[in-house]
């Protein structure tokens, strides 16, 4: 290809949006018998006061803050094993 010469490059542009009130956790992970997720805590204890009053939704299953490894800097969540359901009375 010479200075004179040009080439068209056909790309094709996809739109992406950046996720909110998104964070990425592990895959659940027994323990004891209780499910547990964790979730990665860079700026230590400023991190994790963003996120200890939430909860995380995984495959449907909700998960509740239950603490952190500040060595490590993961968040720890644990399923609430609670089921919601409406009783009818006959």
């Amino acid at each position: 290809m010479t200075a004179s010469e040009s080439y068209c490059i056909l790309v094709l542009m996809t739109e992406g949006r950046i996720a909110t009130n998104k964070v990425t956790v592990t895959k659940p992970i027994s323990i004891d018998g209780q499910l547990y997720i964790e979730v990665q805590v860079p700026d230590g204890w400023d991190s994790v006061k963003k996120i200890m009053d939430k909860v995380i939704e995984v495959n449907s299953l909700d998960f509740s803050y239950t603490g952190w490894d500040s060595d490590r800097n993961i968040a720890c969540f644990k399923h609430n094993n609670r089921t919601i359901g409406i009783i009818k009375s006959h």
